[in-house]
């Protein structure tokens, strides 16, 4: 009988998703015969990973964490078939063990290079393994397909705090970056009551930038060309199309700047008179530098959820 080396073992586990013990019984099935082996998982059910790849993954979750001084913080997206997989506690351990390896890891501005970055790092959980093969062995396991998305993580040199929100077991996740003038003005309750309204601001409102200056040209462009064919088409004078493009753009960062969006604690304020509020209160100085806003299987055929509604009743 042929030697069924570590080696062997590990090549037959990358290639079929197979849990180890598995593997080495179908080596040994197979005398040593990796092709064989291949074909004998997949005819005792155990070469899932492969199967089960092309299947779409529409739930899962974003997790997020943040580190004990909340300088850093990470958030992931990691996908699979269906929600009831998610309550599966393989796979919540497997999302909360990449979220902590994210958390960890230097990682760029890019989510998509992080997540491909931490594919091939040592898994937190087994450093003899890598993050992607720990991920195969759960599709094995859970016999479901798993799609590690993307990763982010924000980490701040300056004073300041970085907060996480999760909304809907996982639906939508925020992170939030202020940046303060001191670090005890970072860790005062105010301060971070105020970094979780913006995040909840974040997760119901969905802005897209983080003030009137950050809004690329070619999306103001855009935007004027649109008003100008609209108000043309409604039969307008040409000299009063700019006024009315100007009113237009004005409503455009009032919709997708979060500076410029109504406090969604008072409509009285906006988001960056009610910083300033806080601010003075605290006599210091605060500024959000940046935010990012996951929702699960973003740009994925889904069901339409009203998540807004949903955040305005947990402020009630």
């Amino acid at each position: 009988m042929a030697k069924i080396t570590a080696a062997m073992v590990k090549d037959l586990r990358e290639k079929t998703g197979a849990g180890m013990m598995d593997c080495k019984k179908a080596l040994q099935a197979s005398d040593g015969d990796f092709d064989k082996a291949v074909n004998w998982l997949r005819e005792h059910g155990m070469a899932t990973a492969e199967k089960k790849a092309g299947r779409i993954t529409t739930e899962g979750m974003v997790q997020g964490k943040v580190a004990e001084d909340g300088k850093t913080g990470a958030l992931v997206e990691i996908n699979i078939e269906t929600d009831f997989a998610v309550k599966n506690e393989r796979f919540q351990t497997l999302v909360n063990n990449i979220t902590e390896q994210a958390l960890t890891t230097e990682l760029g501005t890019d989510d998509i290079a992080n997540m491909e970055k931490l594919l091939a790092e040592p898994y937190i959980a087994n450093q003899d393994i890598t993050v992607e093969l720990a991920i195969k062995e759960e599709i094995a396991s859970i016999r479901e397909n798993i799609t590690f998305r993307r990763a982010s993580r924000f980490a701040l040199d300056d004073p300041g705090y970085i907060d996480i929100y999760i909304h809907g077991e996982g639906r939508v996740g925020v992170m939030t970056e202020l940046v303060t003038g001191t670090d005890e003005t970072a860790k005062t309750e105010e301060l971070r009551d105020l970094a979780r309204n913006l995040s909840m601001q974040i997760a119901a409102m969905k802005p897209l930038y983080l003030d009137a200056h950050s809004v690329p040209e070619d999306v103001l462009e855009n935007e004027r060309e649109v008003a100008r064919a609209a108000a043309r088409k409604d039969g307008k004078p040409e000299k009063i199309i700019e006024n009315i493009v100007k009113g237009k753009l004005k409503r455009y960062y009032t919709d997708f700047c979060l500076k410029e969006q109504s406090y969604i604690l008072d409509d009285n304020l906006t988001v960056q008179k009610a910083i300033a509020q806080v601010a003075k209160e605290l006599g210091d100085t605060i500024k959000v530098t940046r935010f990012l806003r996951y929702e699960r299987g973003e740009g994925l055929q889904k069901k339409c959820e009203n998540y807004a509604e949903e955040i305005a009743k947990q402020f009630k």
